[in-house]
């Protein structure tokens, strides 16, 4: 999967690209694919929270603020 990622960043060709994605749906490559999905779709979460930070003086976020 990684040197799938390596042609295409190494081609500014939009048609370059295309025939190497091409190329990866023809060999059935699903890694590829599935990859793809897990960076781009944006309803896929993994779990990550955003934290408050702790403010100076500020009794709600436990900090002296």
């Amino acid at each position: 999967m990684y040197s799938v990622i390596e042609k295409l960043e190494a081609d500014n060709s939009r048609l370059a690209k295309e025939a190497i994605i091409q190329e990866q749906v023809t060999k059935g490559n699903d890694e590829f694919f599935a990859g793809v999905k897990l960076a781009l779709d944006p309803y896929i979460t993994f779990g990550v929270k955003k934290v408050p930070e702790k403010g100076v003086n500020d009794p709600n976020t436990g900090g002296l603020r």
